[in-house]
């Protein structure tokens, strides 16, 4: 049993339409992926303004993630990590961190992979919004 749509092509009153993919690319557009959903109904909306799902997101990640990450370290690794939050550069210095902290603290959190080495005396932390939740806790 044939299908309706190969009769329609056979009889040349439907046109084939490849799949954006099977385009050759000397022939495809910049917009021809686009093009050829948008003109099967999938409305392609883009996504220009996500300003107000961080809140959303950030809550997500802070029950989730950022909580258990805390849940495993001392109250002095915890007090480490504030401290080196406020600095608002997004690679840091340890330098001025080592009168208060021991050096030890540096390693075991990079060892947990809370801390990520940058370059040599340099580290940052591994995720920019997890300073940005450290700043935010009490």
């Amino acid at each position: 049993m044939r299908k309706t749509s190969t009769g329609l092509l056979e009889q040349g009153t439907q046109t084939p339409s490849p799949a954006p993919d099977l385009i050759p690319a000397e022939t495809r557009t910049e917009n021809s992926h686009r093009d050829w959903y948008s003109k099967r109904g999938h409305f392609i909306r883009p996504f220009t303004d996500a300003e107000h799902l961080w809140p959303s997101v950030f809550s997500r990640l802070e029950q989730g993630k950022f909580a258990t990450d805390l849940g495993q370290l001392s109250e002095k690794e915890i007090a480490f990590l504030r401290a080196v939050a406020t600095n608002d550069e997004d690679e840091f210095n340890p330098a001025p961190f080592v009168q208060k902290f021991h050096p030890q603290y540096l390693k075991r959190l990079g060892d947990k992979g809370l801390l990520i080495r940058a370059g040599r005396g340099r580290y940052k932390f591994y995720h920019p919004l997890f300073r940005q939740f450290l700043k935010q806790q009490p």
